[in-house]
């Protein structure tokens, strides 16, 4: 039964909806929303075009700080996902970063718990937890924000690393939110060799 509707979820093609630059542009729609953030360069666009099936579907880029936008994705017209701003991107102008972390920080903390279920956060497997991440990953436990942890680029890292990052990510929300998550609630891919998507979008469809 969890397949059919996992596979209900992805019947249709992905599609791209609209571009908002803040919370007021976000779409009427009452379908459930989820979000994807993490640093830039972290291979956000790359996992979302593998969920998707839809090669080039999210603009890949070597430049980080591409996406500038909150990109909403149609998932069958059964749910959005949302493709957020990349934090922690230096070598943007000030004022730029303060816009971006403004409306990141509007739509997770306005959106409401009856539109935004949950926000996935990325982090790249070969850093680890960074300070960027952990700044965010306090911002939505304090706004009662649903996370889950998505581990990307898991084939540029030996077993001994990624069982560190995953040690790293369950350290740090013990600190943050006095709640240690399950090893396997924390998701690892690999958008090279396949890893991990199908169990990312059986995530989607639960949450």
């Amino acid at each position: 039964k969890t397949s059919k509707t996992v596979n209900a979820l992805f019947s249709k093609k992905v599609e791209f909806v609209l571009s908002a630059t803040g919370l007021k542009g976000c779409p009427k729609t009452s379908v459930p929303e989820i979000a994807v953030t993490g640093r830039s360069n972290v291979g956000k666009s790359s996992l979302i075009n593998a969920v998707a099936g839809v090669h080039q579907l999210a603009r890949v880029s070597n430049t980080p700080g591409r996406t500038q936008y909150l990109n909403y994705y149609s998932l069958s017209n059964l749910a959005m996902l949302v493709d957020l701003p990349g934090y922690g991107y230096a070598r943007a102008p000030t004022h730029i970063r303060r816009v971006w972390s403004e409306a990141m920080a509007e739509y997770v903390l306005g959106r409401g718990s009856d539109r935004l279920r949950a926000v996935y956060v990325l982090l790249d497997s070969r850093r680890g937890v960074t300070e960027v991440d952990v700044e965010w990953m306090s911002l939505l436990h304090v706004g009662r924000v649903p996370m889950r942890h998505v581990l990307t680029k898991a084939d540029t890292c030996s077993v001994t690393a990624l069982k560190e990052s995953v040690r790293a990510i369950r350290t740090q929300m013990e600190i943050i939110s006095g709640r240690m998550p399950e090893e396997e609630d924390i998701i690892i891919t690999s958008t090279k060799e396949g890893g991990g998507i199908r169990e990312l979008r059986a995530a989607l469809h639960r949450d």
